[in-house]
């Protein structure tokens, strides 16, 4: 049979994703069985047993443990084990990144799936990536040094303000909030991450209103405000919200990749050149 373990320098050269778990268990608990199963359950298996399981996917696909430690480490501790109500144990696991490519979806499904959401109370607490997972990955279209760049703000902290109330205004409500916001220096102006896509007060909408806001405070004190339109939705209209408030001259979008996910985010980064706040 395949090997469970693997070791860490191993793990790290090769196509892994590892990730480190906190669990707790009683004393008479044997942990590293109970981690055993959690890299097969969470990878090629559940906590029982099933057919069709070959030498060659246990080699390719199993998850692997990687090391284990007792938190706090028993040495510290002046009871014996057998004292204790619950061990402390940081877990880590090292799953195939084939069993996922470089979806976040997937990816997150197989370490916080199956057996973790069911059979093992964990609480997952790192993740490392190896090296071509994260070529994949380019990051934020501008970053700190983006932003100052695209805004022209380089010697002092950019300045963020955003519209209240939460919600209840209409477009043309926001754009007067908005205007005397701007004339008191704010660097940039957002929406509130309650008010996304209400029928009274579409993002394409709040554009427009806010665009001439942010005109004529422009003219009057020569500083100008940037608008952080939120576009948070249902995917459906995701897309349609974006374009629009391209079209119509957001300086960048809110977006709450905490609901909609990091696939979501990452699918958002590559549409848009527009900044984007989470």
């Amino acid at each position: 049979m395949t090997d469970r373990m693997i070791m860490p320098e191993t793990a790290r050269g090769m196509e892994y994703v590892i990730a480190s778990y906190y669990i707790e268990l009683a004393p008479e608990q044997d942990v590293v069985k109970k981690a055993e199963s959690l890299a097969v359950g969470q990878t090629i298996g559940t906590w029982v047993p099933v057919p069709g399981i070959t030498d060659e996917i246990r080699e390719k696909y199993m998850g692997r443990v990687v090391q284990i430690f007792d938190v706090p480490p028993a040495e510290l501790k002046t009871d014996a084990p057998a004292q204790r109500e619950k061990m402390g144990y940081l877990i880590r696991i090292a799953y195939p990144a084939a069993n996922f490519g470089t979806d976040f979806a997937l990816m997150m499904t197989a370490l916080l799936g199956n057996d973790a959401s069911t059979s093992a109370q964990v609480k997952l607490m790192d993740i490392e990536f190896p090296d071509g997972f994260l070529r994949e990955f380019p990051g934020p279209r501008y970053g700190i040094r983006g932003l100052r760049e695209r805004f022209g703000i380089w010697d002092r902290p950019l300045f963020l303000n955003m519209i209240k109330p939460c919600t209840g205004l209409t477009p043309e409500e926001g754009s007067r909030i908005f205007y005397e916001t701007a004339r008191g220096g704010a660097d940039l102006i957002k929406d509130d991450e309650l008010f996304g896509n209400p029928v009274y007060s579409r993002p394409a909408d709040r554009v427009r209103a806010f665009r001439k806001a942010a005109d004529q405070a422009f003219e009057e004190t020569g500083h100008r405000t940037r608008y952080i339109v939120n576009v948070t939705c249902g995917l459906r209209e995701l897309e349609k919200n974006v374009r629009e408030a391209e079209e119509d001259g957001a300086d960048g979008v809110l977006f709450n990749f905490a609901i909609l996910g990091y696939s979501a985010l990452r699918w958002l980064r590559d549409m848009t050149e527009l900044p984007i706040l989470g």
